[in-house]
Formats: C-alpha cells, structure tokens, sequence
C-alpha cells in the first residue's frame, strides 16, 4: 500500500488546496472579524461573584487549620486570586462562535466597543446559541475543506443540506471526549492531589505522566475530523479511522502532528508580535486564518493519501455518498 506523499508534499498540497479555492478562507475570516469588532459579551457579574465566595473560603481557611490548607498556602492562593478573576471576568465570549474551528480564533487588541455583561438565564441562553452556532459553522466549513480535498469546485448548497447531520455527530464527539474526561481525569486528580500532599515530588511527576498520556491521546485522534468530514461518518468510525492510520503509519503521524503543531505555535508568536504595528491585527487575522486552514487541508490530506478506505470522488451535480 502507498503510504502517501511525504510531510513536505503534504503540507504544500494543503496550502495549494487553500490557494485553489479562497472561498474556504471566508468564515474563518468572518469569525475572527466579528469576535474582534463585535460587542464584548463577558460573564463578568458571575465570575466576580465566584471570586469573592472563593476569596471568602480562603481567608476562612487560613483561620482555620482543620480545613487542611495552611495560611502560607492560603496567601497565595489569595494573591493570584484577583489576576485569574479579572482575566476570566474580562474575557469576550464571543469567541465561543468559533470554539469548533480547531484554534482558528485568534484574539486580537480590544478597540473599546461596548461591553455587555450576562448573568443568568441571558449568560446561558448566549453559551448555548454560541456553542451551537460555533458548531454550524464548523460542519459547514470542514466539508467546504473536504469538497476542496476531494477536489470539487466550490459548491453551497449541498453542504448546508450536511450541517445538521454534522453538528449532531461533532456535539456527540464533544460530549463522548468530555465524559471521558470527566470520568476519567477525576480520580487522575485526586490521586495527584493526594500524592502531592506526601510529596510534590511525586506529585509533580504523576502529572507529567497524565499530560503525556493525554498528548498521545491527542495523537491517536488527530485525524478524527478529517475522518469524520472525508469519510462522511459517525464519531465512533471517524474515532476507529483516526486510530488505524496512527497505528499503521505511527512515524509519519507522529512527524505530521509534531510539525503542524509547531507551526500553528510558532505562527501565533508572530502575530502576537505584528499588532503593534499600523494595520497589525487585519494582519494577524488575515495570516493566521491562512496558516490554521492549510493546516487543516493538509491533515485532510494526510488522511486521504494514508486511509485504507479513502471517500469516493464525487463527479460534478453527483450526490456524495
């Protein structure tokens, strides 16, 4: 079996594919621009509220020795207290609009456009609709990117017909990912907490033991979108193909994912050093937009070129299967 083309050939198809069809570019684009001159929508009056309950707990233990926390560490706690409320008080919940887009989200200078601050049932009407909204225009434009792997010509209709189906099987995805971690990072933290107390030593090691364990993870499920918009499958199969081609090329994924993950990260230092110039953040948008969606062409391509089963190539007017 061909093992596909190599990295290099890979990630230059996947930002000719890009070129090939500037339309993909678009809600991207359209996201990063709202979230970045749209109105501020932040949890603020909720997140202050929990600060000051937590802030209230802290000094009561640092009075109180039998509820295991020692002043010295409850000082602490307290000093970085208000940096970490201030940051989650001011944060633009907008940005969950693109939460399913895969880091395509960049967050660029606040120009001062008016703050809205939600509570309540308003605070989680606006999450919910967010969320569901982030995951629409995700399933729109990861077949956008699979019809342009494919190598169809731009086509609307017919994947607006596949957002339903799509957002039904990336929300199932999502919840699969988050009971797992649930039920499984529960007891990971107990048990790091417990040992930490007889040892941060040990302590310490035990959780770089779970984040390597979660970065192979990270690994293995790679290529689940890729499956999951290539092959037009369910989140279980799309799951099953992300493993079979780790397992059956583990070199070439693990250089794949090494080398776009230190791109991605490499690229974000940049535009985070290109605002303070005239024009800085359409710059950081524009660039980081191209950068995030030839990643993603590429990683479709990766897929396609490795897969045992590839998706059949759908003739023009022809209905994908």
């Amino acid at each position: 079996m061909s093992t596909g083309s190599g990295l290099v050939e890979t990630l230059w198809a996947g930002f000719a594919t890009v070129n090939r069809r500037p339309d993909l570019l678009v809600i991207p684009l359209v996201v990063n621009m709202v979230v970045w001159l749209g109105p501020r929508l932040t949890a603020r009056p909720v997140v202050e509220a929990v600060g000051a309950a937590i802030g209230g707990w802290l000094a009561t233990a640092a009075a109180d020795p039998s509820l295991g926390v020692s002043a010295d560490q409850a000082r602490e706690l307290s000093e970085g207290l208000p940096v970490l409320i201030g940051g989650l008080a001011s944060a633009n919940l907008l940005v969950l609009a693109g939460w399913a887009l895969q880091g395509m989200t960049t967050v660029t200078q606040d120009l001062g456009q008016p703050v809205v601050d939600l509570a309540g049932a308003p605070l989680l009407s606006a999450i919910a609709a967010l969320l569901l909204v982030g995951l629409a225009l995700a399933a729109f434009f990861y077949q956008q990117v699979a019809s342009a792997v494919r190598g169809e010509s731009a086509r609307f209709v017919q994947p607006l017909g596949g957002v339903p189906r799509f957002v039904l099987r990336q929300a199932a995805w999502t919840g699969m990912l988050a009971l797992a971690l649930f039920i499984g990072g529960m007891p990971l933290l107990v048990l790091v907490g417990l040992v930490s107390m007889i040892s941060p030593t040990l302590g310490l090691g035990l959780l770089l033991v779970v984040w390597t364990l979660l970065l192979i993870a990270a690994w293995w499920l790679y290529f689940h979108t890729s499956a999951m918009f290539l092959d037009d499958v369910g989140p279980v199969k799309a799951m099953i193909g992300s493993i079979a081609i780790v397992a059956r090329h583990r070199g070439a994924s693990l250089l794949f994912v090494a080398v776009t993950s230190l791109i991605a990260t490499g690229w974000t230092l940049v535009w985070s050093g290109v605002e303070s110039i005239p024009a800085g953040s359409v710059l950081r948008i524009a660039g980081h937009t191209y950068v995030s969606c030839g990643l993603v062409a590429a990683t479709m391509i990766f897929y396609r070129d490795r897969s045992a089963f590839p998706a059949p190539i759908a003739h023009a007017g022809q209905p994908i299967s």
